[in-house]
């Protein structure tokens, strides 16, 4: 691949096949996950993947970094924040105190 750019997954997935040459059904057989959700996550009738891991996979197999989806860091962040109730009253403090500065 060219240039890594984030993208957001609706484009990302059919650009990251085409790239490959994979149709859906590729992926089916890679992922274990159906073809038909593959499009239906895409289409938006599914949503966009609401998970860190399956962004993971997916970069784990097309070869790039989790965050070329846009999706990934914000869902990565709310996974580790639930995880940890001390890292979630850190990231509350650090964004009042950018709050402050911003008036």
């Amino acid at each position: 691949m060219q240039k890594e750019e984030k993208m957001p997954y609706d484009q990302a997935l059919p650009y990251l096949l085409k790239l490959k040459g994979w149709s859906y059904r590729e992926l089916d057989w890679r992922t274990r996950k159906s073809a038909s959700y593959w499009n239906q996550t895409v289409k938006r009738s599914q949503g966009a993947p609401k998970n860190a891991a399956v962004y993971e996979m997916l970069a784990n197999i097309f070869e790039v970094a989790p965050d070329f989806f846009e999706e990934y860091n914000p869902l990565k962040a709310s996974e580790l924040v639930l995880k940890d109730p001390q890292l979630a009253y850190m990231v509350v403090k650090e964004a009042g105190k950018k709050g402050k500065h911003k008036l």
